[in-house]
């Protein structure tokens, strides 16, 4: 009777307990790196068609046309404009600075 009683050790109970909160936890942590990686596979994608569509924008203009860019430091009321060769049209634009 006494080895019937003996309560030294985990029941079944809590080994089935123990065994069901860790695949939880593994399967939570794999739908978080997944859900990432998705993500950063979208975030790529997005950075490639931007660049792909501002290079577009480069050609289509050939040299580009030349302006000014006015920067200011409202911190200590500084202004200084740099020569620029604006690229583009319709709505999306790139410049590049031209003096050194």
């Amino acid at each position: 009777m006494k080895k019937l009683h003996n309560s030294r050790g985990e029941t079944l109970v809590e080994v089935l307990a123990s065994i069901l909160i860790a695949s939880l936890s593994v399967a939570l942590l794999f739908g978080c790196v997944m859900a990432s990686a998705g993500m950063d596979r979208e975030a790529q994608d997005l950075d490639r068609r931007h660049y792909e569509a501002l290079t577009l924008a480069e050609e289509r203009s050939g040299t580009g046309a030349a302006g000014t860019v006015r920067i200011e430091n409202p911190a200590n009321s500084q202004t200084k404009d740099l020569s620029v060769s604006i690229h583009g049209d319709a709505g999306l634009y790139s410049y590049k600075r031209t003096d050194p």
